[in-house]
């Protein structure tokens, strides 16, 4: 801040209250950084030890710590914002909802995205830490409410968050339901209007690339587990799957085969003497299939380098 080009005819700023110094930031920020200094001990350590720590606070010093190199204070600041990320993301009867949950589950998205790039940007800090956390905490926002997911997009985009990308795209196919073309036969999907036209590319590409994969999962035969009991219960629920998957209107195969693990829950609680762990882990080990290669069905394969082709 007390490198900014100084008028030598009237002097320089700050020196004075007609020639003050002149920060372009948000007032909270700059009552952040203040207080960090000025705070005495006992309410700058009441940040640790609360369960309720001020994230708004703290978020404006994140913010401003990092922009003026308040190394320390940047620190402590990611430090409990990650920490109350990565707690409490449910109500118990015994625990609220963190503050960060509250926080970025309705602060402007301009904020969470200020955040996340600064937590992007250092994440040799943490190991990348309060970027992971606080990209889910996106998703979740996207998944509780009707907001566009372009400026998710775009800061996936900007970031190279290719995991983070695919999912926000695949929570704008599943709330994209398919529409008929007045005076045809076609159908089309409505796509949220606030996308540019190479993101709705991106879209329709990993739609159409998802729904062959998704297909040619659901017509397989399930492997037997060589158990008469297990390899019944196996095919019974996965021709259940099948079915439903043929007159479902919406297309979202993570939540087919949530539904389908729930069955084998149910199932198993009422038979109690066969052991359902085998089938559980195949429906896992699909669900993690598919949520992996998400990224490479809407983004395409990591482009490789041009020497590491020729080896």
């Amino acid at each position: 801040m007390f490198s900014i080009p100084q008028d030598t005819k009237t002097g320089a700023h700050g020196d004075s209250d007609e020639n003050p110094l002149i920060l372009y930031d948000e007032p909270d920020d700059f009552r952040a950084l203040c207080w960090i200094i000025y705070a005495l001990p006992k309410l700058y350590m009441d940040q640790f030890t609360s369960n309720t720590p001020d994230m708004k606070k703290l978020v404006s010093l994140y913010l401003i710590a990092h922009k003026y190199h308040f190394e320390t204070h940047e620190s402590l600041a990611r430090h409990l914002i990650h920490k109350s990320c990565t707690t409490n993301s449910a109500p118990t009867k015994t625990q609220s909802v963190s503050p960060a949950h509250l926080y970025f589950a309705k602060c402007p998205e301009s904020r969470l995205r200020s955040v996340m790039q600064i937590a992007t940007l250092t994440r040799k800090a943490d190991n990348g830490a309060l970027a992971i956390a606080l990209q889910r905490l996106w998703i979740q926002r996207l998944q509780q409410t009707s907001e566009s997911v372009s400026t998710a997009l775009e800061a996936g985009e900007t970031l190279g968050l290719r995991n983070f990308l695919a999912e926000s795209y695949y929570l704008e196919l599943i709330r994209t339901k398919p529409v008929s073309v007045p005076g045809s036969d076609a159908y089309a999907l409505h796509v949220h209007e606030d996308l540019t036209p190479r993101q709705k590319l991106t879209l329709y590409q990993g739609n159409w690339s998802l729904r062959i994969h998704w297909t040619k999962i659901v017509d397989e035969a399930p492997k037997p587990f060589g158990n008469p009991s297990l390899d019944g219960e196996w095919k019974a629920a996965w021709e259940r799957l099948s079915r439903r998957e043929a007159i479902r209107k919406t297309f979202d195969p993570l939540e087919a085969l949530a539904t389908l693990r729930r069955e084998l829950t149910s199932v198993a609680s009422q038979l109690r003497v066969v052991n359902f762990a085998p089938l559980y882990a195949a429906v896992d080990r699909i669900t993690s299939e598919i949520k992996t290669s998400l990224p490479v069905h809407f983004l395409g394969p990591i482009p490789v380098a041009p020497q590491q082709a020729a080896a």
